[in-house]
């Protein structure tokens, strides 16, 4: 799709966004944007609400972007809230989202919601992929190696490795560097963890039960 909009000559740039990685694209100068800085986080806060409702209520402001958990998309859905929510201090909506079980359901407002974006970058991938996401949900580690994927999907090492290398390039997951043991760590986003779970909650108990049982025997 975007091969053939790039210019062939000199003196012409194309900006691409994209929520896989292009990495295939010869050239290409790839940034990999991060979740906001927690003054950009409430910098964009305060000009949604306005500066006097912002500073009297600064440390519940603080408070809901750590349960936005800085994502751009979910700061942006609350700002609107909050917004449109005049009279409603700000604690309101810090007990609303402290909640686990409704907060995905608190970050939405018209047709901007944190669970379709996320559901959006499962919906081209396979079912290796869904299941390592489902499954390490079960676990509130704050980052796994490949084998914990590999235990609880019931997949090969190689097939767990690739499933989470590709959940990686949808940021599904996200890199958490290298253990003292050579291996490569993963780490969800809180809110892609909550998304993930509700999923895996779907599953019948047992086998959940018995993912569970297989990651133990690991450790």
């Amino acid at each position: 799709q975007v091969r053939p909009l790039l210019p062939g000559g000199p003196g012409c740039a194309v900006l691409v966004t994209s929520r896989a990685r292009l990495s295939a694209l010869a050239g290409a100068h790839l940034l990999n944007l991060d979740v906001f800085p927690v003054e950009s986080a409430l910098a964009l806060l305060e000009r949604s609400v306005g500066a006097p409702r912002f500073r009297a209520e600064r440390a519940a402001a603080r408070e809901l972007i750590g349960l936005c958990g800085h994502l751009p998309l979910a700061v942006r859905i609350l700002a609107a809230r909050v917004a449109a929510s005049p009279h409603t201090p700000l604690s309101w909506f810090v007990d609303q989202l402290t909640d686990e079980r409704r907060r995905l359901d608190e970050l939405r407002v018209g047709d901007l919601d944190v669970r379709a974006s996320i559901g959006s970058g499962l919906r081209a991938m396979a079912e290796p992929e869904h299941r390592v996401l489902r499954r390490l949900a079960l676990f509130d580690a704050p980052d796994v190696p490949a084998w914990v994927a590999a235990a609880a999907a019931d997949l090969a090492p190689a097939e767990a490795e690739a499933a989470m290398r590709a959940l990686v390039a949808r940021r599904l997951l996200d890199d958490a560097g290298v253990d003292r043991c050579g291996q490569l760590r993963y780490r969800f986003h809180p809110l892609v963890r909550l998304f993930a779970r509700e999923r895996a909650e779907r599953e019948p108990a047992g086998e959940r039960a018995a993912a569970v049982d297989r990651v133990l025997a690991g450790w």
